[in-house]
């Protein structure tokens, strides 16, 4: 039986206009990385809808994601993952449509997890903590599980300058895997790590699905669509291609892949 709706992404649109630098967002590593992801020496890359000055990013975008759910987005480079993801969070306001969230605010995490170079592994773990709202009494009582999950311990007062992207991703995950979110936002975080620990991130994403959480991860990982999401999502240049069953929307992603072009289908 499916559960009660977590988020509502009605008709979504996210517009840039190219003449100027992006948008204004809470936090500017997130702006970056977004306004930049459709332009190449000035110019749009192959993903996307461009109209005159203005670029799509996104457009018509709607579904319904329920309690219970752990969602696989895919889609090429470029396709409006990211830019999907940090809308749901609240990083960015829809020129178009909207969003609507059923209880507590989504908490987000990507690669960078919104670190700062020159702090340390334990300062950046305060600074995420309070980035997704929570307090220093609850980091507290809850770092040194934070540091054991992430196997750093032995880094965790170097620079994060220093840190590979892989173990940046790892620290991050083990503040969100400490945490209890209802809506969890996954970008392109699952397949960093030893095998030791993709096993446990992947026991924990599936421990805070069971707690009636929604969970949506962007991944380019087929086999871990397959094998983890009860659901999928296919973007392709900014538009909602296929929402469903992961088998049905994977090989839609196969097919389009091949001809490059394809309908929009709902798949139930």
């Amino acid at each position: 039986m499916a559960g009660e709706p977590t988020i509502v992404v009605d008709n979504v649109g996210i517009k840039y206009n190219l003449r100027f630098r992006g948008r204004t967002t809470m936090k500017s590593f997130v702006t970056d990385k977004i306004a930049n992801a459709g332009r190449v020496a000035g110019k749009v890359s192959g993903y996307g809808r461009r109209e005159g000055d203005d670029f799509w990013a996104l457009r018509g975008v709607s579904f319904t994601a329920r309690a219970g759910d752990l969602i696989g987005v895919i889609g090429h480079n470029g396709a409006g993952k990211s830019t999907l993801m940090s809308t749901i969070a609240g990083l960015l306001r829809p020129d178009e449509g909207r969003v609507h969230m059923f209880g507590k605010n989504p908490t987000l995490l990507t690669l960078s997890a919104g670190f700062e170079n020159d702090l340390t592994g334990r300062e950046n773990v305060y600074l995420s903590a309070a980035f997704l709202g929570i307090s220093k009494g609850e980091i507290d009582a809850r770092y040194d599980a934070i540091v054991e999950f992430s196997g750093l311990a032995q880094f965790i007062d170097a620079p994060v300058r220093q840190y590979s992207s892989g173990m940046r991703a790892r620290l991050g995950f083990a503040v969100v895997a400490n945490l209890d979110p209802e809506i969890l936002l996954l970008d392109e975080v699952t397949g960093v790590g030893d095998k030791e620990f993709k096993t446990r991130s992947q026991e924990r994403l599936r421990e805070l699905m069971e707690s009636a959480g929604t969970i949506m991860v962007v991944t380019h990982s087929e086999s871990y669509v397959r094998d983890n999401c009860t659901k999928a999502l296919l973007l392709q240049q900014g538009r909602l291609v296929a929402f469903g069953d992961p088998d049905d929307v994977i090989e839609q992603y196969k097919e389009y892949a091949e001809h490059h072009a394809g309908p929009v289908r709902a798949v139930s």
